[in-house]
Formats: structure tokens, C-alpha cells, sequence
């Protein structure tokens, strides 16, 4: 059965997943980029929206998300948009704190805050998901949201797609199991590998990858990755605090 969901999320992967800023998994959506922060991004059917894009202190001060001090400087109010087909609005917003962060309010409560998601671009279909990629980590997560009695709720995947095609630092084993059993493959140093998926999004330096050799071998492999720094995969790294 593992065998199959792996299969399935390398179909997955290879075939929509990837993007480049050429294509976009979504294009009929409108590319908003967030002002004062650098390769961030919204997009959304911008028709739809009341795009705003700027500083709350920016704001009329008698407008309800109007701020001061903090917030005001720091977090810029993007948009005002539906998530879903029903009539809720909700104010999207970004950098209110030092990490690369989303956060969605309840329009009608400037204090209700609906979630918070650690990436650098979100995609809002309008048809209730909400979509993102990278953020903090030591690759650039996929991830798909929505909103169930006014939370946020992340969308299990069974694994995360990776997606990076890279070398070896430093000699690594790959295994047949997650649980590192039963040796498949010795790669020296500087081999050509792919790293294909990754148990989760990690907030940490070590995970657990599926990899692929040159010749299409596939194991799994215990990996560090440096903060912002590579050991023993070119490439991976954890990129935060």
C-alpha cells in the first residue's frame, strides 16, 4: 500500500506540483506582490478582492484594521477577499512578525485571527482551499489549507514532495523502509541523487527522505541539512531562525 501512495505522489509530483514563476499551478489567478517584502506573493482572482497592499499605519485611521506601533509598522494588509463560495470575508495579511508569515482574520473582527501559515506565496482558488508553498524549512513545503468552524486546518498529506535534484556531500546509505532497515544502495561522495519526498515539513536540521540515484535506485535516508548551510546534501538546507 506505501509503495502505491509513494507512486502516486511521484506522479503528482513530476506532473503539477512543480512550478516555475513561468507557470503557475493556478493561472487563472492574479499574482499580487507584497509590497516591502522581497519574492513574496498572493494570488487570487484580484476582480474578487479589494486589494490594498499596505502597512496597516498606512491605512485611514478610521479604517478597522488601522494600526499603530507594531503591527502598523511591520504588517502589511494585502487583501480583503471570500475564501469560499459563501458571502464570509476575510483580510489577508503579511510580516507581522521576523518569519515568513500569512495571517488571515475575520473581516467582521479585526481581533478574531482565523490562522497563521509559514510560507512565501499563498494561492486562494475561491473555492474554499487555500494553498502554499515554502516558508521556514529545509525545502520548499507544499501545503493546502482550509477553514472548518472558523480554524485553519491543514490538509494531512502522507508525505510532502521535495523535488530536489542535487549531489551527495558526504558517502550516504539508502534503505528499503522509513525505518531505515535493510540496506539498498552506498553513494560516495558527489553522486548525482533526487530527493523526492520528505516524511513532513520540517522545522528541524535532520528528516527522513526518499531518494532516488542516478541509476533509479530509490531508499530511504537520514539527511542533516546546516542552517542555511548544506552537509550532507548539496542544496538542502534549513532555511530560518
Amino acid at each position: 500500500m506505501i509503495r502505491k501512495i509513494i507512486f502516486g505522489i511521484l506522479l503528482i509530483g513530476l506532473n503539477s506540483l512543480t512550478y516555475s514563476q513561468e507557470t503557475s499551478p493556478f493561472p487563472y489567478l492574479d499574482k499580487i506582490e507584497i509590497k516591502h517584502f522581497e519574492n513574496r506573493e498572493l494570488h487570487l482572482v484580484s476582480a474578487k478582492a479589494d486589494i490594498v497592499n499596505r502597512k496597516r499605519i498606512e491605512l485611514d485611521k478610521n479604517h478597522k484594521f488601522y494600526a499603530e506601533e507594531c503591527e502598523g509598522e511591520y504588517e502589511t494588509l494585502i487583501a480583503i477577499c471570500n475564501i469560499d463560495k459563501t458571502s464570509k470575508r476575510y483580510v489577508i495579511s503579511y510580516g507581522a512578525c521576523p518569519n515568513p508569515e500569512f495571517i488571515i482574520y475575520d473581516f467582521e473582527n479585526p481581533d478574531k485571527i482565523i490562522g497563521s501559515i509559514n510560507a512565501d506565496k499563498m494561492f486562494i482558488t475561491g473555492g474554499g482551499a487555500i494553498y502554499c508553498s515554502g516558508g521556514e524549512g529545509t525545502f520548499d513545503a507544499r501545503k493546502k489549507y482550509t477553514i472548518i468552524n472558523s480554524e485553519l486546518v491543514e490538509t494531512s498529506q502522507p508525505f510532502y514532495y521535495v523535488g530536489l535534484k542535487t549531489k551527495t556531500l558526504i558517502p550516504i546509505k539508502l534503505y528499503e523502509t522509513i525505518n531505515l532497515e535493510n540496506e539498498v544502495a552506498s553513494l560516495p561522495i558527489d553522486y548525482s541523487v533526487e530527493v523526492l519526498l520528505s516524511t513532513k515539513a520540517f522545522n528541524s536540521t535532520k528528516g527522513l527522505y526518499l531518494v532516488k540515484t542516478k541509476f533509479g535506485l530509490i531508499g530511504w535516508a537520514e539527511l542533516i541539512a546546516g542552517q542555511y548551510s548544506s552537509i550532507d546534501i548539496k542544496d538542502l538546507k534549513y532555511i530560518g531562525d
